[in-house]
């Protein structure tokens, strides 16, 4: 009998992690085809925020059968947002492409303040 207890704890376990589906691939810089480094990826739907290693690679799981929005970031890139909903393991590459409005900031001196 105790045996039996304790397979029906850890039966929702079980059935839980079956739902759960492997999501991954790779981002690039749409120009030249390097792989980003430090790139957000984030699970709108989530709240929950990934980075890519150093291969530009990114790896998280999700639950299957749901529709989520992932947003890819990088500074000096546009972002990328995709909608996708998941029914089985799933590998893809994201290209970036380099944000063109960058502003000029311009430096003064001012001579009258002491450091």
């Amino acid at each position: 009998m105790p045996r039996l207890f304790y397979l029906l704890l850890l039966f929702p376990f079980c059935s839980a992690y079956a739902q759960q589906i492997r999501i991954g691939g790779f981002v690039k810089d749409v120009e030249s085809q390097k792989v980003l480094v430090d790139v957000n990826v984030a699970i709108i739907s989530e709240d929950k925020i990934y980075t890519t290693d150093e291969n530009g690679k990114f790896v998280f799981f999700l639950e299957k059968q749901k529709k989520y929005r992932i947003k890819f970031s990088y500074v000096g890139y546009q972002s990328s947002i995709v909608d996708l909903t998941l029914e089985q393991d799933t590998a893809f590459t994201i290209y970036l492409a380099a944000n063109a409005e960058l502003e000029t900031v311009e430096i003064k001196e001012n001579k009258k303040t002491p450091l």
